[in-house]
């Protein structure tokens, strides 16, 4: 499974390889590569990700939003289980 996985991606990256090599011989500039990249891979190439919809809830909020949920399911579970001070200490 995993070879396959492998050889799917070499495919790819040598298509993509292939295009860009294109793209630059033609004489295409810096902005119509990103476009052509864009277009094809979407927004997820870029480095600085623009403040849109698709981006905006996973990539922006999505790590703030989880560092505040994750730890809840945890703290009630001590506050339903009881501090743990409400053990004697031999």
């Amino acid at each position: 499974m995993r070879a396959g996985l492998w050889n799917r991606a070499a495919k790819t990256l040598s298509a993509l390889r292939l295009d860009m090599r294109t793209l630059i011989t033609d004489g295409r500039v810096d902005a119509g590569v990103m476009e052509f990249m864009v277009s094809r891979c979407g927004d997820f190439v870029r480095y600085l990700l623009p403040l849109k919809g698709t981006t905006l809830l996973l990539l922006w909020f999505g790590p703030g939003v989880l560092f505040v949920l994750v730890p809840l399911p945890a703290a009630a579970g001590d506050a339903l289980r009881g501090s743990p001070r409400d053990f004697p200490i031999c």
